[in-house]
């Protein structure tokens, strides 16, 4: 009687009605994969991991550049 309880993987997550498009506002590298199967499966082999002490809430599509701008500023 042992019933196995896990949470989603990521390519079961469903999409929320009236949110279409949302993926094209974050950079490839932040969001899960919905289309390439290697990279589907690759995501669904690992531990993820939901870190509410740094971000607490969700981050908006101009508060992740922000933490790529330091690799361009660098190599400027």
């Amino acid at each position: 009687m042992s019933t196995r309880r896990s949470f989603q993987l990521p390519s079961q997550i469903p999409e929320i009605p009236g949110c279409e498009g949302w993926r094209d506002m974050y950079p490839r590298h932040l969001v899960f994969a919905k289309d390439n199967p290697k990279q589907i499966e690759y995501e669904n082999s690992r531990l993820w991991v939901l870190d509410s002490l740094h971000n607490p809430a969700p981050l908006s599509p101009l508060e992740c550049y922000a933490n790529d701008m330091w690799r361009l500023t660098m190599a400027q």
